[in-house]
């Protein structure tokens, strides 16, 4: 199987929703009063997965169709995609469960955010076992894209909390300063792990190299150096220092960096895919 495009919005929306909730089970134990924020981060995670679904049964050209065909996933459990499978399911369960505690006002237990975190990591790194699962091209099957996906994933999640807790309380947002150094964090450990990937890629094959060109400086460059690079990383990296350093949070520049974290957590799914597609059909 050749993913498509839509599979772009799939590896993304998932890896927000698992990054949004790791960061709210981080705030709301960091930060016991933003509960509210926390509900409203939860519901992000909750929307965004299932539109990713809805994303990955068009693209997989079956589940609109036929859907009796995904109870098929459940029967294959040396399969990457049924293992996924698996751990969405649970990752869901345990989503509602806490968005009901919320809904109910009740504390959430930490063995549930605990259970959740494990699972949304599993389900930030599946996304990237995901495409090199369908077809082996070097830019996918790589031991670096789980863990990219995994970052990327955790700074979506966090930028899409933050921009909700920016309309829900801009006061409280203001005041959790510890989380800009995340925004410093994470896209210098996303660089590095990117990095690291690219000059793997690059340097084991003829495909991969050239799927590496292509995002450098061929037809993909536009989407991998603009919005990867410069909206994804530079942009809000240069954001977060310059608040760090000052002592000050401007809602104003918070939202610019969570919306560049965004745009280019997506770019990055979207350059991946398209770039190794390309590859192999010049």
């Amino acid at each position: 199987m050749i993913w498509g495009p839509l599979i772009a919005w799939y590896l993304f929306l998932a890896g927000l929703s698992a990054g949004a909730f790791a960061a709210t089970a981080y705030i709301g134990r960091k930060y016991p009063k933003t509960g509210k924020i926390c509900f409203f981060g939860r519901i992000v995670a909750f929307v965004a997965l299932c539109a990713g679904l809805v994303f990955l049964m068009v693209d997989a050209e079956a589940g609109l169709s036929d859907p009796g065909r995904f109870f098929l996933l459940f029967n294959n459990p040396a399969s990457v995609m049924t293992i996924g499978v698996y751990i969405i399911c649970l990752y869901l369960v345990v989503l509602v469960a806490s968005i009901v505690l919320d809904v109910m006002k009740k504390a959430q237990p930490r063995i549930l955010s605990a259970i959740g975190c494990v699972l949304a990591l599993c389900l930030a790194a599946y996304t990237g076992f995901l495409l090199g699962a369908a077809t082996p091209y070097p830019l996918w099957s790589n031991a670096a894209l789980p863990v990219l996906f995994v970052v990327s994933g955790a700074s979506a999640g966090l930028a899409a909390v933050l921009a909700v807790g920016r309309i829900v309380n801009a006061g409280q947002v203001s005041r959790m300063r510890e989380l800009n150094r995340f925004g410093v964090a994470l896209p210098l450990a996303e660089a590095f792990v990117l990095f690291c990937m690219l000059v793997s890629v690059a340097s084991g094959s003829a495909d991969g190299a050239a799927s590496v060109a292509s995002l450098v400086s061929g037809a993909h460059a536009l989407a991998f150096v603009g919005g990867v690079i410069v909206l994804g990383l530079l942009l809000p990296f240069v954001i977060e220092l310059v608040q760090v350093k000052r002592k000050s949070h401007n809602a104003a520049l918070g939202f610019i960096a969570d919306a560049g974290v965004l745009v280019g957590g997506f770019c990055l799914r979207y350059a991946v895919v398209a770039a190794a597609v390309f590859t192999l059909c010049v």
